[in-house]
């Protein structure tokens, strides 16, 4: 990864293999593998290493998906409310904010004998430092700080220095702008049977909220496109879905029309550039076991 230019991060020149994991999504696995190399990362940026008579400075960053990367940050389940590794702060509690405009879970709601000393204000940034001290305070009450279940696998790159790999950006980002368009198309078409149609044209596979997955083109029996539930779309589907995607196809209600137009335009740009971009994204080019540099 090169932090100072993200467009060259995949070259092969710029990608080098440090080690290989067999294992699951286990905290304890993922643990016992990298705190060796972890150890070895916090001595390299702090005094960097010689080679041929250079002292080189070390500049790290942690990148991966969002479940690997709430996993060796020692976070909750990556689906929890309060565990996103991209946060610099922790999230919002359900309780009233505080005056600082963020709450740490451990706030009480307030009371100011149990306010938490680690989050303190809008500009304090989260740190491992204080990961670190919420871990340990909270004991065997691992949601006394919300967010925070066990000790980080990865110490030496801080939170500031996490990147999202782009693939899953990619999903991230299109996971946000088909559900804008569904709810825009739906809240905008004269009839829920034309918004049916054109999700029935693109041939792709949707999961219900109750989880039951159902092929919007397959039934005649679909419930109405306005109930239509949101769910990721993944691989083949997803790539279909950028690429046949035609929203000319909706017949628009009678208010505003002009904007409508203008937004459906907007929207089948997106898609179209999408399309090019997942399709790059999706098919790197394969790397013989010559070509590692060290594993």
């Amino acid at each position: 990864m090169d932090p100072a230019d993200a467009r060259r991060s995949h070259e092969l020149n710029r990608v080098h293999t440090v080690m290989l994991i067999d294992g699951g999504e286990s905290h304890s696995v993922l643990h016992r593998a990298l705190r060796p190399i972890d150890e070895w990362l916090m001595l390299v940026q702090n005094s960097g290493f010689e080679y041929d008579h250079v002292l080189y400075n070390v500049r790290v960053v942690l990148t991966g998906d969002m479940k690997f990367l709430a996993i060796v940050k020692g976070l909750q389940s990556v689906n929890a409310t309060h565990a996103c590794p991209l946060c610099v702060k922790p999230k919002h509690a359900k309780s009233p904010s505080s005056p600082g405009g963020f709450q740490c879970a451990c706030d009480r709601g307030g009371v100011v004998d149990r306010r938490c000393t680690h989050w303190t204000g809008a500009d304090d940034l989260r740190s491992q430092r204080q990961a670190d001290e919420c871990v340990a305070l909270a004991s065997k009450d691992s949601y006394v700080h919300k967010g925070y279940v066990m000790e980080s696998a990865i110490r030496s790159i801080d939170f500031d220095k996490i990147i999202l790999d782009v693939l899953h950006a990619n999903f991230r980002i299109t996971d946000v702008l088909f559900q804008t368009i569904i709810q825009w198309a739906s809240g905008t078409c004269a009839s829920s049977d034309e918004l049916r149609d054109v999700l029935r044209s693109i041939e792709v596979e949707f999961t219900a909220a109750s989880k039951q997955q159902f092929s919007v083109y397959g039934q005649e029996g679909i419930r109405d496109a306005s109930a239509l539930e949101w769910s990721t779309l993944w691989n083949k589907s997803r790539q279909l879905l950028l690429k046949n995607v035609d929203l000319s196809t909706l017949k628009l209600g009678s208010l505003a029309e002009p904007v409508h137009e203008a937004i459906r335009e907007h929207l089948q740009g997106i898609c179209e550039d999408m399309a090019n971009g997942f399709e790059e994204l999706s098919s790197p080019e394969r790397v013989s076991l010559d070509r590692i540099d060290a594993i």
